[in-house]
């Protein structure tokens, strides 16, 4: 594939943007012809919605994808500036126990090839790359 595809998004904060943004992950997978790593795509932008929409600031979301031959990135925009960081199990502990949230990042960090946070004049842009050789070996399955 030499030709690069983008598509953008645009969600109230609200927890039903999570279920449109993972419906709009699915149908890039599938018009893009990239259905090998559909499940890893969705639960990445499952993810990184849920933190923007619970955590970020303003009113909106903003999810952004570019395929090019190498990778797919997806990168989910906010107002906010507070600049996420994985929840490890022994940071989890020493807060009070395993609790329900704050595994989202870990999730990303095992579905991706890599992740990062930039922060733009108003607000940060969370984002992933999910390399499309990687995919390709793995075939199935999520992460």
């Amino acid at each position: 594939m030499s030709e690069e595809r983008q598509s953008h998004a645009r969600y109230q904060k609200a927890t039903s943007s999570v279920k449109a943004a993972r419906q709009r992950a699915g149908q890039i997978a599938a018009e893009w012809g990239i259905e090998s790593y559909a499940d890893d795509l969705v639960l990445v932008v499952s993810e990184m919605v849920t933190n923007a929409v619970v955590h970020g600031g303003g009113r909106q979301v903003g999810v952004s994808y570019s395929l090019n031959a190498f990778r797919l990135r997806v990168e989910v925009r906010d107002a906010g500036h507070w600049v996420p960081a994985v929840f490890t199990r022994k940071r989890r502990l020493r807060q009070g126990g395993l609790q329900e949230n704050g595994r989202g990042l870990l999730i990303v960090q095992k579905c991706s090839s890599r992740w990062g946070c930039k922060r733009l004049v108003i607000g940060k842009a969370v984002w992933c790359e999910i390399d499309r050789s990687a995919a390709s070996a793995k075939r199935h399955g999520t992460c």
